[in-house]
């Protein structure tokens, strides 16, 4: 079958004639492939009067690519009426709808707001997320979502928290745009935001949030009701609303911090049977101690200075070192915990600064090898990520393989003021090699021990079972048997008295 998918007709008369008649597979490749590109006054290049007529063939499949790609209230209501659980999800994935004049005027316009409410309530997960993570679900659409108004305000504990999940990853929020949106998209933020405040601080809830808040583009905590005084006015004092700025956005996040933390929480499951903090509130703090890493001079002081660890590394994560100096300070601070969150840090992987990068690479080349850390080790991941960074962008991240051999020309990666480094990395040495004798005296012992057995079971079945032909089979499988469980057993000793 010859591939239309990307023709283009030379009238809608002939496009309406061909797919009128075409093979519905042909018909839903034809319409994902020709919907175009959303723009801020978007109109679909697909006739009205052509969809109307595909629609009249009322095919499954063309009516979930008609529901994929439709953007006018006439095509899409039949379609969400008709209940089709498929059709729905298409339209909530649909990128194209209130999109343009249209989706400003009449936004959602296509169903009732108790039928979406139903739909988010009772739908299945993948409609939420579908619904959620749509580019066309806007920012005001967003801030509704996290304050649980208009279609929301009804909606369970449980299944807001899973509008709430999927809406922190709407591209929107999280993926740069070049469009000047003038303040529409403050409003979104703020809410999203408003969430660390507001939210009761569960541990269900903080691992619904953790990982979600250093992924958005835009830092505007809601600090107003923590500031002592009234938020001035911009034009009236510009330097004290600067100051109320800075301030607030200090003591949004020392709120935070303390909230989100197991000894602040009612939550009986906030700690472990051992009495320790649950993993996914020191996440979430970490996580937006590493959205404002690099908000501004106050903000960073706070963060790289915080008394809780989980604080720090959230700006190891992605805060932006100076100079060599504050790398080494890091280190000698805070070891694996620096490491650990700094290996994931993009910035320590770029081009430039040079010495900030030479800096980190002696770090990571000659620091001990932590025993609580899992293979692979902390270089291996410096090699592989440098590796995939260079491939992404190779403006800004450069090929390891030339860059570092060029820093290494100029000054050995090993930090020789580390004694202790350098007997560890010694100590390992021996290890690997100690390693690779002992399973070859392993594979011998295998190998000695399954031919005894092999010889064993062949000689008692003979005498058992004489003239049967048993014996030889019987001693093979004896000698596999014990091939396999000394060499499983020897070597699982071996391997986890090598891990400790």
């Amino acid at each position: 079958m010859t591939d239309v998918s990307s023709a283009s007709f030379p009238s809608p008369i002939i496009a309406q004639a061909y797919l009128s008649h075409a093979a519905p597979e042909t018909v839903y490749a034809w319409l994902k492939a020709n919907a175009g590109e959303i723009g801020p006054l978007f109109t679909s290049p697909i006739p009205d009067e052509l969809l109307k007529a595909l629609l009249d063939r009322n095919d499954p499949i063309i009516n979930l690519g008609i529901a994929s790609v439709a953007a006018e209230r006439e095509i899409l209501r039949p379609l969400w009426k008709s209940g089709d659980p498929a059709v729905r999800n298409a339209i909530a994935g649909n990128k194209y709808r209130d999109q343009g004049i249209a989706g400003i005027l009449n936004r959602h316009s296509w169903a009732e707001q108790d039928e979406l409410t139903a739909a988010l309530q009772e739908g299945d997960h993948n409609f939420i997320k579908l619904w959620c993570t749509n580019p066309a679900l806007n920012f005001d659409g967003l801030k509704q979502a996290f304050l649980k108004q208009g279609i929301y305000e009804n909606l369970s504990e449980n299944q807001w928290l899973i509008v709430i999940h999927w809406s922190l990853q709407n591209p929107n929020l999280i993926i740069p745009s070049d469009r000047h949106h003038e303040g529409t998209d403050v409003p979104a933020y703020k809410a999203a935001w408003s969430l660390l405040l507001t939210l009761p601080n569960t541990r269900v809830n903080a691992y619904v949030i953790c990982e979600r808040f250093s992924k958005l583009n835009s830092f505007f905590p809601p600090f107003e009701t923590l500031l002592k005084d009234t938020l001035v006015n911009y034009f009236n004092d510009r330097e004290k609303w600067q100051q109320q700025q800075n301030d607030g956005e200090t003591l949004f996040l020392n709120h935070v911090f303390g909230r989100w933390s197991a000894a602040s929480s009612d939550d009986p499951n906030a700690v472990d049977s051992d009495g320790k903090e649950w993993h996914e509130f020191q996440t979430l703090r970490q996580n937006v101690g590493a959205a404002v890493a690099n908000r501004g001079r106050g903000v960073q002081d706070l963060i790289k200075n915080h008394d809780d660890v989980h604080v720090r590394r959230g700006f190891y994560a992605a805060g932006k070192f100076a100079n060599p100096n504050e790398i080494e300070a890091a280190f000698q601070k805070d070891g694996k915990d620096f490491l650990e969150a700094a290996i994931y840090n993009d910035n320590f992987y770029a081009s430039d600064p040079r010495d900030v990068r030479r800096a980190f690479v002696q770090v990571v080349e000659g620091s001990p090898r932590y025993e609580s850390y899992p293979v692979p080790s902390f270089p291996t991941i410096w090699r592989h990520r440098a590796g995939e960074l260079f491939k992404r962008d190779p403006a800004r991240y450069p090929d390891p393989r030339v860059f570092d051999l060029e820093d290494a020309d100029e000054q050995p990666v090993q930090r020789d003021s580390d004694p202790q480094a350098e007997l560890i990395r010694r100590l390992d040495r021996i290890e690997v090699i100690a390693t690779g004798c002992a399973l070859v005296l392993i594979a011998g012992a295998a190998l000695l021990a399954a031919w005894g057995m092999e010889v064993l079971v062949t000689k008692l079945v003979d005498e058992n079972f004489p003239g049967q032909g048993f014996g030889g089979l019987a001693g093979t499988i004896a000698f596999i048997v014990t091939m396999i469980v000394v060499w499983q057993g020897a070597s699982h000793v071996l391997f986890k008295k090598t891990l400790r």
